[in-house]
């Protein structure tokens, strides 16, 4: 997984500067860094970011979904176990069932103890492929458990009862978040669009006269440039709202970043459909 992230995110980094070297060759305006920096930046980012925080976010998904799924898989097994039968013998009945992303995983652990591979070894060896740490955690209490020869079944319905609470909890998180999440957004959209309503109704009146709402000659200070300078707060607060919002959605810097990529995507279709980019 490790080397797949960094193959995505040269990958994505490589597009961004593809994109800026193509808007120069090709002299497009809102791809030319020379010509309009403002946007140029924001299209880098966009192609830097989303890509990559599309993976990362992905792979998050994957696993809150395979957490999810562990207390149904914990439960089955020590089910399993209070009919009399073995562990080893459990996790392959388990094997056959379905869990959502975690069956490749469970399937893998069941498949290895058929071709007699020790249950300990076997699970051992698969919380290597796991990159989340509670389930990397149950799943060595599972294989301590299997050691020391205990009642296997109470120990894993325990570890279900744990795992469901902690799902419970970061639900609840979740739902929290989501409140803070909107409250962000909302904000943005109004700073969008009183930033909008000044580009395009009042910036033109100051184009037909010398007056600067900045204090200086028109001459001095165009209102061209004003509005690059406002269609860049919108894009930084655009870039900044993408990534807290991702942050505080499931604490990933993957997640921030394509957020940050999508929100700047709309930002700038929005901007430059207006033609205020």
């Amino acid at each position: 997984m490790n080397s797949n992230r960094a193959i995505v995110m040269y990958a994505s980094l490589g597009f961004a500067i593809f994109l800026l070297i193509l808007g120069i060759i090709l002299k497009i305006h809102y791809f030319n860094i020379l010509t309009n920096p403002v946007a140029a930046i924001a299209i880098f980012l966009i192609g830097a970011l989303t890509p990559y925080g599309f993976y990362e976010y992905s792979q998050g998904q994957k696993i809150v979904e395979m957490e999810r799924r562990l207390p149904d898989l914990l439960r089955d097994i020590a089910e399993y176990s209070n009919f009399g039968l073995p562990v080893s013998q459990a996790l392959i009945r388990a094997g056959n069932n379905e869990y959502g992303h975690l069956t490749p995983l469970i399937k893998s652990i069941a498949d290895k103890i058929s071709v007699g591979t020790p249950v300990e070894e076997a699970v051992s060896s698969s919380e290597a492929e796991v990159h989340s740490q509670v389930i990397k955690r149950a799943f060595t209490v599972l294989r301590k458990a299997t050691e020391s020869g205990n009642n296997v079944s109470e120990v894993l319905r325990l570890i279900s009862e744990f795992t469901g609470e902690i799902e419970v909890i970061r639900e609840g998180r979740i739902s929290e978040m989501k409140n803070f999440v909107l409250v962000m957004y909302v904000a943005f959209a109004v700073f969008f669009f009183v930033v909008l309503a000044i580009d395009l109704a009042f910036l033109p009146k100051v184009a037909e006269s010398n007056f600067s709402p900045l204090g200086f000659s028109a001459q001095t200070v165009s209102s061209s440039t004003i509005e690059r300078i406002f269609s860049g707060g919108i894009i930084v607060q655009g870039g900044s709202t993408g990534l807290m919002s991702g942050i505080l959605k499931d604490g990933s810097f993957g997640t921030g970043a394509f957020f940050t990529g999508i929100t700047l995507l709309v930002t700038v279709v929005a901007l430059g459909i207006f033609g205020v980019l």
